[in-house]
């Protein structure tokens, strides 16, 4: 199981990594060509639970565990952004957030950038990345991975880019509780 601290720091690396790679690939070294696999996501019953908003109003979703809001504001690379995300731990870890830059990335470095926030995220949780898959949400450009614990407990992570300035992702143990918080989720804004 991921502790709590580990996991409330997770979200603040994906930013940050993800980010970072965005704004400097050339730099840095982290653009990819895009591969051109797609799949489209497929439909699970939903958990038990509830529906909870985001307190920033650009999404809602629904959590086992009422979840507690956070924000994250930075610079990284010349680029300002602002994450708004809702973190629950009980049961189980979920994860539900949305970032917001203020220069605007190229389409070009969507899959590095989402590549690089997931690698960040599993590092900073202690998840061990595996079955990575270039794929749509509703439309919208998207990563999915599996990540796995020392304990052997799985989790998945989706992140779509929902626009050049824009991008959110869900976290939530695999199987049906993870499919549950997809399918309940809502872009608000």
């Amino acid at each position: 199981m991921i502790s709590n601290w580990q996991f409330s720091g997770a979200a603040r690396t994906f930013l940050a990594g993800a980010l970072l790679c965005g704004t400097v690939a050339a730099v840095s070294g982290c653009a990819t060509s895009r591969p051109s696999a797609s799949a489209r996501l497929s439909s699970s019953p939903t958990d038990v639970g509830a529906v909870y908003p985001d307190v920033a109003g650009h999404f809602r979703a629904r959590f086992r565990g009422k979840p507690t809001a956070r924000e994250g504001r930075g610079t990284i690379g010349g680029n300002s952004f602002t994450a708004h995300y809702e973190v629950s731990t009980k049961p189980y870890p979920t994860e539900v957030g949305e970032e917001t830059v203020k220069t605007p990335l190229p389409s070009s470095d969507y899959q590095a950038t989402l590549r690089v926030g997931e690698d960040n995220f599993a590092a900073v949780a202690n998840l061990t990345p595996k079955k990575p898959s270039v794929t749509f949400f509703r439309g919208y450009p998207a990563r999915q991975v599996t990540m796995s614990a020392t304990d052997g407990e799985t989790y998945t992570m989706l992140a779509f880019f929902y626009s050049k300035r824009r991008f959110y992702w869900v976290f939530a143990p695999a199987g049906q509780r993870f499919h549950g918080v997809v399918q309940s989720f809502a872009l608000l804004q």
